[in-house]
């Protein structure tokens, strides 16, 4: 039984943490993305999976009530943050509150969503990650916390959160849903793929922004196993030029200004700061407020942040292209599609991207690290 077109499903897996008889399970389409697999022999035929399936039962967006220009108080946050440290602000005002917060965490060659529930695990959160994290059953255990009436934050892309919406079945007062401005994502077959052919498969901890640069870098224990600037390395670039994401990223119905959560964060890209009238330090979030449950959210956290409230228009204009609409395929993507089909993602990528241009880059690294905070735009 096929639940949705494979070109649109965005890998949530609602239907698998749905399924009464777990008759699903996660399988791979002919470009290495996740889909659901169903167990004829398992299946019931409930239909739950199609009756709640986001792809087929669209959710109804929320039109933006508020836009703000948000930092973290607290220098560490932004230090280990991918912008101004929101993410660790709301997660911590969780937390102290008895809370339990589920988000994406990188650790021990894996990407994949966990609960956290205190704030050494918490740190495991921050950080953008720049595939698609595994999901697994962890809708379910939202549902167990959120019936135990514990106060529950769930980050996620819209995608995901979608996801969880379907899945719940009844809304929570008690649930804050975050969803990320995102551009797309890719495979995680892609990235286990390139840190195999880097031999860094081994790694226990892996970053994507480290300060006001944009690198690949990934660790075991205390040892460096590889770092390279985001357009030197192939599996980075490859995000960057809209190369790499899922098929269904380039038709999504989530990259438009009506959001799908009570909170969306990213970065404030081209904010005015000369007409800011407090005292920003450091890189600014951008926080669009959904829900009337997002504002009460976000105010509770105004003792630890500077924020201010900004226009509407601002905030969902500036660079962010995927408030508006759907990352564009890189030009090459069929011959993208073709290569990887062929011989898998190494393959794929090194042989549809320009390798003069990486040379060229190799020579500019301060240049290209300079203009990478522009390259939404640039794409």
């Amino acid at each position: 039984m096929i639940i949705c077109d494979e070109q649109k499903c965005t890998g949530c897996f609602a239907c698998m943490n749905l399924c009464p008889n777990n008759a699903i399970s996660v399988g791979y389409d002919s470009l290495l993305k996740t889909i659901p697999i169903v167990d004829e022999a398992k299946c019931c035929h409930c239909n739950l999976c199609k009756k709640n399936c986001p792809v087929l039962n669209k959710l109804e967006p929320f039109q933006v009530k508020k836009v703000f220009a948000a930092t973290s108080l607290d220098k560490a946050d932004q230090e280990n943050s991918s912008s101004g440290g929101m993410a660790a602000v709301i997660t911590r005002q969780v937390i102290r509150s008895g809370g339990v917060v589920y988000g994406a965490a990188a650790v021990y060659g894996d990407v994949r969503h966990i609960r956290v529930d205190n704030m050494e695990s918490a740190k495991l959160l921050q950080g953008s990650k720049y595939v698609q994290s595994t999901i697994g059953m962890i809708y379910r255990s939202v549902r167990e916390d959120l019936k135990n009436k514990k106060i529950v934050c769930f980050f996620g892309t819209p995608c995901q959160i979608a996801g969880l919406e379907r899945f719940l079945l009844t809304p929570y007062d008690n649930l804050v849903t975050v969803d990320l401005v995102c551009h797309g994502t890719p495979p995680l077959k892609y990235l286990e793929e390139h840190m195999n052919n880097i031999h860094a498969a081994d790694w226990d901890k892996l970053i994507f922004r480290k300060g006001t640069s944009f690198v690949l870098m990934a660790s075991c224990g205390d040892t460096k196993l590889y770092e390279k600037q985001a357009m030197l390395d192939r599996y980075f670039k490859a995000f960057l030029t809209s190369l790499s994401y899922r098929d269904n990223c380039y038709q999504c119905d989530y990259a438009r200004e009506e959001r799908i959560s009570d909170i969306t964060l990213g970065d404030f890209w081209g904010i005015d700061r000369s007409s800011l009238k407090k005292q920003f330090d450091g890189r600014i979030s951008l926080v669009l407020i959904n829900t009337e449950k997002g504002e009460q959210f976000f105010r509770d956290c105004h003792t630890e942040i500077v924020c201010e409230e900004r226009e509407i228009k601002e905030g969902l204009n500036g660079n962010q292209e995927n408030l508006h609409h759907p990352s564009v395929p890189h030009s090459d993507r069929k011959k993208f599609e073709k290569n990887l089909r062929y011989k898998g993602f190494c393959y794929a990528v090194k042989h549809t991207q320009n390798e003069r241009v990486i040379r060229k880059n190799s020579l500019k690294s301060k240049i290209v690290q300079s203009k990478l905070y522009q390259w939404i735009r640039c794409r």
